[in-house]
């Protein structure tokens, strides 16, 4: 063996090479099992067969040192000291290759579990609905992909993933062919933390901002319940951010019913029936009160034939008639509280109805946009 010659992870070359009083047997058997496993990793590429032959590479590093240090003659075996010093060049190289195949195959593995989420999983509607569910609860911010359709809104498409870049998010409505790179966005996806129902669209910077993206998405949104989101806001990739100021006509429903429901138990009906009940016992001790002015009659009568014993003294009747007065004011009062509560309610309905006609205007508004975005 010449001080010139190059190691090679082989045991052929060690045994036909080696100085015949040089046994090498630890250095061969770890050769023989590293060229396998070198064979194997070539063959499979695959993170198993690769971590087996860095080990069995590793090995072959320790049987050198062995031999150089229990077999050599630092005299004698100058030239074989020197070849078998280039083994740990070579397997630093060898290391190298192996650790940058291993990158790969690990990426390549990841991408395939992506490919398998965006068939089996990303278009269907229940596992949408577990991913919204994630972001709802936890503020997760997740990769999304969202395609418009501007003649039916309800009907585009949104996608969500955990992992991966969004641009396979992207590729992979564009495949499904219904969707046009115009209509086509992508990027991050979260909570808006200052309205819990809106949905954060943050853009990558590859990503084009569709037409009407805001309106479009707000109905898509409010078309299914599960979505739980109403309104969506988009964050360019400079930063400018393009909000949803339009009022939830679903919420502002339901606050406008609220007045509604309180005033039911006001209404000229109740409020009527409530006043009639109360003037009734009024009215009761009223003509009580009236009745027992014939008696007072009698009194007075009896009062000339015996002028000593009433004289000065007040009338029975008169006290009665006075107390008869509150209670008929309280009757009066009653009454008149029956046109205020049919004031109330007919307000109630005329705000209702204006509300109902705002919401109309909207809405024809909106179409109005849409038709003329489909015209150009």
């Amino acid at each position: 063996m010449k001080a010139s010659d190059k190691p090679q992870i082989s045991k052929k070359w060690w045994t036909s090479e080696k100085p015949s009083d040089i046994k090498g047997a630890d250095l061969e058997k770890a050769l023989q099992a590293a060229e396998k496993a070198l064979a194997d990793q070539k063959k499979k590429s695959d993170e198993r067969s690769i971590d087996a032959a860095m080990s069995a590479v590793s090995d072959v590093e320790s049987a050198v040192d062995k031999t150089v240090k229990k077999e050599c003659d630092k005299k004698k075996h100058k030239d074989l000291i020197t070849v078998l010093e280039k083994f740990y060049d070579l397997i630093k190289a060898e290391t190298k290759r192996l650790e940058e195949a291993k990158e790969k195959a690990s990426a390549a593995g990841a991408d395939g579990e992506e490919e398998e989420e965006d068939e089996n999983k990303l278009f269907d509607k229940e596992y949408l609905y577990k991913m919204i569910k994630l972001m709802k609860s936890g503020g997760s911010e997740l990769r999304f992909g969202f395609g418009l359709n501007p003649q039916t809104p309800e009907s585009s498409r949104l996608v969500l993933a955990r992992k991966g870049k969004p641009e396979r998010l992207f590729k992979a409505l564009k495949k499904t062919g219904d969707y046009s790179n115009r209509l086509l966005t992508y990027g991050m996806a979260m909570p808006d933390p200052q309205s819990g129902k809106t949905l954060v669209f943050r853009l990558e910077e590859s990503a084009g901002e569709p037409p009407q993206i805001v309106k479009l998405g707000r109905r898509f949104l409010r078309n299914d319940n599960k979505l739980y989101f109403r309104k969506i806001k988009v964050v360019l990739p400079g930063g400018q951010t393009v909000e949803d100021d339009e009022p939830d006509t679903e919420e502002g429903a339901e606050q406008a019913a609220a007045p509604q429901e309180t005033t039911a138990a006001a209404t000229p009906e109740t409020g009527g029936e409530e006043s009639a009940a109360a003037a009734q016992p009024a009215s009761a001790a009223s003509a009580d009160t009236d009745g027992a002015r014939p008696e007072t009659g009698e009194s007075g009568t009896q009062g000339e034939q015996q002028p000593s014993e009433h004289v000065g003294q007040p009338n029975p009747g008169e006290p009665s008639a006075a107390a008869a007065t509150p209670s008929s004011q309280a009757s009066g009062d009653a009454g008149a509280a029956r046109p205020e509560s049919a004031d109330t309610a007919t307000q109630t309905r005329r705000r209702s109805a204006e509300e109902v006609q705002q919401m109309l205007g909207r809405i024809e508004r909106e179409l109005e946009e849409i038709m003329a975005a489909l015209s150009a």
